[in-house]
């Protein structure tokens, strides 16, 4: 396989990547800096060799020269935003001989998620995280129940807002909508689900209910889906 290597810029919620892939074939890894605070955050990649499109808390490591503490967190929400799980990173030679993530304080965490769901990254001081695996190729589809759900761009370069849809079946309104996040977790921008026919043509997203949005969602960005239904799909493309 070959091998890809990725750096990221910060943004003030997210990551932008670098252009340039040409190949779906890749494994490697992604690095970002952190602000200090919340960090709306979504891995680029699959666990190596994995059937199915998850990742493991362990392929997301921390610099350890920055983060020196046991604050620094990931925090997983519920679809009212609030948090069901803390994983605590803790550095080499402390409780542990090697540096990991732990829930207890006790013992290492070994769990996976779903590719596309996105969680808060919550740390002190700004600092670098990597994460390492095989590069997500195709559609990449995530089931959004009502209420907040924690989505993210999961391809490894930016996309237009446009190209993240909705099953037209179930989802109907005009309410169903993506906001962004700041590192605060405030929003910033929310874009709202206009199904086909109404006022446009064809479905889109739009800021103002007039015209379709234009909006680039940087690689890493981790964003709410806000849906009235449950059971709606949200396909959000691989740009490779």
């Amino acid at each position: 396989m070959k091998k890809l290597m990725i750096a990221a810029a910060v943004m003030a919620a997210g990551v932008a990547m670098a252009d340039g892939i040409v190949s779906s074939d890749v494994v490697g890894y992604q690095t970002k800096t952190t602000v200090s605070g919340f960090n709306f955050f979504t891995p680029t990649f699959k666990q190596v060799g994995a059937p199915g499109k998850t990742f493991n808390i362990n392929d997301i490591v921390l610099d350890p020269t920055t983060a020196t503490g046991y604050g620094d967190n990931i925090q997983i929400l519920d679809e009212g935003g609030s948090t069901v799980a803390s994983y605590y990173w803790i550095p080499a030679g402390d409780i542990v001989e090697t540096a990991c993530w732990t829930e207890d304080f006790g013992t290492a965490a070994d769990v996976d998620f779903e590719s596309g769901m996105s969680f808060i990254v919550d740390t002190s001081a700004p600092v670098a995280v990597t994460v390492a695996g095989q590069v997500l190729t195709g559609d990449l589809t995530v089931t959004a129940n009502a209420g907040f759900n924690f989505i993210g761009n999961a391809s490894p370069t930016a996309i237009d807002i446009q190209k993240i849809t909705l099953d037209p079946t179930t989802a109907t309104g005009y309410g169903d909508n993506i906001q962004i996040l700041d590192d605060g977790g405030a929003t910033i921008a929310s874009y709202y689900w206009i199904p086909a026919g109404d006022i446009t043509e064809s479905a889109c997203r739009t800021e103002d209910f007039g015209t379709a949005a234009t909006y680039s969602i940087e690689s890493g960005l981790g964003f709410i889906v806000d849906v009235a239904n449950d059971n709606v799909t949200v396909t959000i493309p691989m740009a490779l």
